[in-house]
């Protein structure tokens, strides 16, 4: 090797070491800023939160009352029925009918069943809402089994005259009856890409968490602002002016990469800790396709708000527009307008990427694009000024 081959490497590694060593001064310095250290510490304990409601109490209540005449159908209805008991809707025992009525009367459940030796079961509402309706459903469902096939061949009978069922013909009814019986539940929940949607679908999972991967989504966000910020601080501070012009416009990267990427590994543990992680590998993938993408969408804002001031002015309007028209808590894309407003909102892509495999490709795409714009414009700016 050439003196000039040795002294371009020395350079090089030279190079190496003062970056990785940017790095780790800024990963401290991060580390001693209020706001960022407040917006990581949110995303455990939003989690942990969430996660700890699980136990809490049900959101419906529901009362039922089972005579001693009624007969032992309606015994094991009401037992199965507290039995399936979660934190959606909960049955629970009352001694008389009068106390299931002022239950009712007084708002402390949704509804009230009575079970006497009548072949039919009294529900008591205050009004038909969604929620009875929703109630009424999961009371049917355990009906269901030891009725159903009762009313099947009783419909049978009386529409197919001189039908018989006994025999290979009564087995094999049976058999077709046993065989949809036994299907799972009656709603099957999917992505738009037809894989499972296995949150909505186990039925012991808690809807408290369904929340967690967009707020997770919006405080990574949050984070890299954040780190917009310090780099905001820092120049207008003068700390940049000693460095090569050349240098100064690629500070705002490792500014916005340091707190991204802490705030992405805690957020990825957050995810796994919930239980609504899709698995490790495509969990990763879409947290680092994000990464890119707030990358280059924090850049080019940088360069196109000049000063602090600007900044600190957007942040109140975009973290509650992600909050609000991102489908972190309710889904608003039926409203008209919503969808054209998510296109500027990183959140959105977030969320929609875990099942849309182009979503993915088109944040990463997206970032390189933004953080080329942001360079251009710092570019364009700076022949102006000169």
């Amino acid at each position: 090797m050439t003196g000039d081959g040795m002294c371009r490497t020395k350079r090089e590694a030279g190079g190496m070491g003062r970056c990785a060593l940017w790095f780790l001064m800024l990963e401290k310095k991060i580390w001693r800023k209020p706001l960022f250290l407040g917006t990581i510490l949110l995303i455990p304990v939003f989690v942990l939160a969430l996660s700890g409601m699980r136990g809490e109490e049900s959101i419906l209540q529901v009362a039922l009352f089972v005579s001693e005449e009624a007969p032992e159908s309606f015994r094991s209805l009401a037992q199965e029925l507290e039995e399936s008991s979660s934190h959606v809707v909960r049955f629970y025992r009352e001694d008389s009918p009068e106390k299931v009525r002022r239950a009712v009367e007084t708002d402390v459940v949704e509804c009230g069943y009575i079970l006497k030796d009548s072949p039919r079961i009294i529900c008591l509402q205050k009004e038909q809402s969604f929620r009875v309706k929703m109630v009424n459903e999961v009371v049917y469902s355990k009906m269901y089994p030891s009725l159903a096939y009762d009313i099947m061949e009783e419909f049978l009978q009386d529409h197919v005259p001189g039908l018989e069922l006994d025999g290979e013909e009564e087995e094999w009814l049976r058999g077709r009856y046993e065989e949809y019986r036994d299907m799972p539940s009656v709603f099957h929940f999917e992505y738009m890409d037809g894989s499972e949607n296995a949150i909505l679908n186990d039925e012991e999972s808690s809807y408290l968490v369904l929340p967690v991967r967009g707020m997770i989504g919006v405080l990574i966000f949050l984070a890299g602002l954040s780190g917009a910020m310090f780099w905001y601080q820092d120049r207008e501070k003068g700390i940049f002016n000693q460095l090569e012009p050349q240098v100064q416009p690629l500070l705002v990267f490792p500014y916005i990469m340091v707190p991204l990427a802490n705030a992405g590994l805690l957020g990825l543990a957050g995810i796994l800790a919930s239980g609504i992680a899709e698995n490790i590998l495509r969990e990763s993938i879409l947290l680092l396709a994000y990464f890119v993408l707030l990358t280059g969408y924090c850049c080019l804002l940088c360069q196109l708000v000049p000063r602090l001031s600007g900044l600190l002015a957007v942040l109140p309007i975009l973290i509650p527009a992600c909050l609000i028209f991102c489908p972190v808590f309710v889904d608003l894309s039926s409203v008209s307008g919503i969808a054209a407003i998510r296109r500027f909102l990183p959140p959105a892509y977030y969320l929609e990427g875990l099942h849309q495999k182009q979503t993915v490709l088109g944040m990463m795409i997206a970032g390189v694009i933004f953080s080329m714009a942001g360079m251009g414009v710092w570019h364009i700016k700076k022949k102006r000024v000169f």
